[in-house]
């Protein structure tokens, strides 16, 4: 299964989202994808559909991984950046710089969501989340249309019917 569209990317990390039924793709540009499997129609092949792009800022992304609570993930990248994004709104919960010009290795967020840990240059970095802010709705949350994930839901009309594939 092909998970990036755009020709000259790579797959960079894959983790799971809460639910493990969404899967996070990052890539060589920084970007990341959340697919999970749906159908076109009740009784059509179960396929992979990318419901969430959050595009890249250029550097590749190094590890993600996810809340074991929420729908919140975090994001390590090449130049030493991490990101704490709300899945479903959109919304970036918060921009760290842990390690200037060193990769990030490995990040996690804390069981309460509200600390991150960062392994960059050698070096382990801790930090509150505690002004992040919650993000459990918004603007574009309330007003926009939202996926139902799993394999018995249709896809919806909003989501790229092109950027889906079949599972075989």
């Amino acid at each position: 299964v092909a998970l990036l569209e755009e020709r000259g990317r790579t797959l960079t990390a894959v983790s799971w989202l809460l639910g493990r039924t969404t899967i996070l793709v990052g890539d060589s540009t920084g970007g990341i994808g959340a697919w999970f499997p749906s159908r076109r129609t009740p009784d059509a092949p179960p396929l992979l559909a990318r419901a969430h792009l959050f595009e890249g800022s250029g550097s590749p992304v190094t590890t993600i991984d996810s809340s074991s609570r929420s729908r919140v993930l975090i994001a390590g990248f090449a130049d030493g950046t991490v990101d704490v994004r709300h899945v479903t709104s959109h919304k970036l919960l918060a921009r760290l710089t842990a390690a200037a010009g060193h990769k990030v290795e490995a990040a996690a967020l804390s069981p309460q969501d509200d600390g991150v840990v960062v392994l960059a240059g050698g070096s382990l970095f801790g930090l509150s989340l505690l002004s992040a802010g919650v993000a459990r709705a918004s603007g574009a949350c309330e007003f926009t249309p939202a996926q139902v994930e799993g394999p018995f839901y249709p896809v919806a009309d909003h989501v790229d019917s092109r950027v889906a594939w079949e599972l075989q």
